[in-house]
C-alpha cells in the first residue's frame, strides 16, 4: 500500500470541515459541540492512489464552503457558549 495512504500522514486540523451552521440547525436549533451530524459534500478529486480518492470540498449541504475566519477569541467563545446555553435552558430534551 501507498505510504501516502495512512491515518499517520495527516496533518492535525486538516479532517475539519467548516460549514454553515444555519445548514445544521433542527427546528430552528442549533447543533452543539459533540452533537453527531450527517451532511451532503460535494467536491472534486484531487489525486487517486489505489484504490483511495481524494476530495477536495466545494459544497457542504448544496451550499459554498464559508469563508474561513481566524480563531474565536476567549470573550466570543465565552459569548457562544453562553448563547448556547440560554437557548438550551428553554428546550426540553425528551
Amino acid at each position: 500500500m501507498d505510504p501516502s495512504v495512512s491515518p499517520e500522514n495527516t496533518e492535525t486540523g486538516q479532517d475539519d470541515l467548516p460549514v454553515d451552521i444555519g445548514t445544521l440547525e433542527i427546528d430552528g436549533v442549533r447543533p452543539a459541540v459533540g452533537d453527531i451530524v450527517k451532511l451532503k459534500v460535494g467536491g472534486t478529486i484531487s489525486k487517486i492512489v489505489n484504490e483511495v480518492a481524494w476530495v477536495t470540498p466545494e459544497t457542504v449541504n448544496d451550499a459554498p464552503l464559508p469563508a474561513e475566519t481566524p480563531d474565536a477569541t476567549d470573550d466570543e467563545l465565552m459569548e457562544s457558549a453562553q448563547a448556547h446555553d440560554s437557548a438550551m435552558m428553554g428546550r426540553t430534551l425528551f
